[in-house]
């Protein structure tokens, strides 16, 4: 599958969803409901790393429709997630689309950020 959804081995309580070359909407629908059981199978509150970076696609694959239906579904524990974003494209994609949602985040108590790495979305974490 060309996107890898898991435990982060270095996070604590944190779901690290990687996306490796082409990919289609398909995967990503499949991938959103495989980070949603991983998430809902704990009680506490989960940390989310979404990773861009060796992408061969861009967002635009998914569209602002497509991510606006993934932030309807995701659990009500997630508390931070943090987008590798890669591509120029894609953080500009990631940074519009939180500044159009910045309320529903807001109200969720659910910290969104764009980072350059996964260390730096761990660290962030940890803040």
């Amino acid at each position: 599958m060309p996107i890898k959804v898991g435990w982060d081995p270095e996070g604590v309580d944190t779901v690290l969803v990687e996306f490796e070359g082409e990919w289609t909407r398909q995967d990503y629908w499949e991938a959103v409901r495989a980070a949603n059981r991983l998430v809902e199978s704990v009680a506490v509150p989960v940390r989310v790393i979404i990773d861009l970076s060796r992408s061969a696609q861009d967002l635009e694959n998914v569209g602002f429709q497509s991510a606006r239906s993934t932030m309807m579904v995701t659990p009500t524990n997630v508390r931070d997630v943090a987008f590798v974003a890669g591509k120029a494209f894609n953080q500009a994609f990631v940074a519009t689309f939180l500044k159009l949602y910045q309320s529903y985040y807001q109200a969720r108590n659910t910290r969104v950020m764009v980072v350059s790495t996964r260390a730096e979305a761990r660290a962030r974490f940890a803040e």
